[in-house]
């Protein structure tokens, strides 16, 4: 899928590193560089994923970019996840990573099988 309009809705509260924007990632999904996979509610995209695939050390792997959005009387990560896990696992991924500042979502995400695997420092000059 392409950029949705209401992806600029969806992502609008979401804080990016420096290196990401909401423009770099737009432009990305327009440029085919990063995926998009949205969740309708048989007309309006209620939720988002964008994400992209980096060949490394451990092979092929799964960035997760962004997620947003609210499922109504639902979980976030309990829709978006396991259709992410499988499109990596089709992809031929064998890890999905992301990167978050928030406690809250390290806590529920360890309770789906995530584990810490770095810790990165920045400091702005």
């Amino acid at each position: 899928m392409g950029w949705d309009e209401s992806f600029d809705d969806l992502f609008a509260g979401l804080s990016f590193p420096p290196h990401e924007s909401i423009e770099t990632l737009r432009n990305g999904v327009e440029t085919g560089r990063i995926g998009a996979l949205g969740a309708f509610d048989f007309v309006h995209c209620i939720a988002a994923s964008l994400y992209r695939f980096e060949d490394g050390d451990l092979g092929t792997e799964m960035v997760i970019l962004a997620t947003a959005g609210r499922v109504p009387g639902g979980d976030l990560i309990a829709t978006v996840l396991p259709v992410l896990e499988v499109m990596a696992r089709a992809a031929g991924a064998g890890s999905i990573r992301f990167h978050t500042e928030r406690d809250g979502l390290v806590k529920k995400m360890a309770s789906h099988g995530y584990g810490f695997s770095e810790v990165i420092m920045r400091k702005v000059l």
